[in-house]
């Protein structure tokens, strides 16, 4: 039978409640508007091509942009 001889594992200390919940909130809030702006773009896309009088393939390049 062998025995280890490994020392016994450390627990990293993790941050308490308290804090993590503002990074979370940051986080939640920019993950929001990131893709708002991408959804709100896509739904004027149709305007934007009749205002520019480009096709709508071309107006939907701007999303990517």
């Amino acid at each position: 039978m062998t025995t280890s001889t490994a020392p016994p594992a450390t627990k990293t200390p993790r941050p308490p409640v308290w804090r993590r919940s503002p990074a979370l909130a940051v986080l939640t809030a920019c993950v929001f508007v990131v893709g708002t702006a991408e959804w709100v773009m896509v739904g004027l896309l149709p305007q934007l091509s009749a205002d520019w009088h480009r096709p709508l393939p071309v107006a939907g390049s701007l999303v990517t942009w």
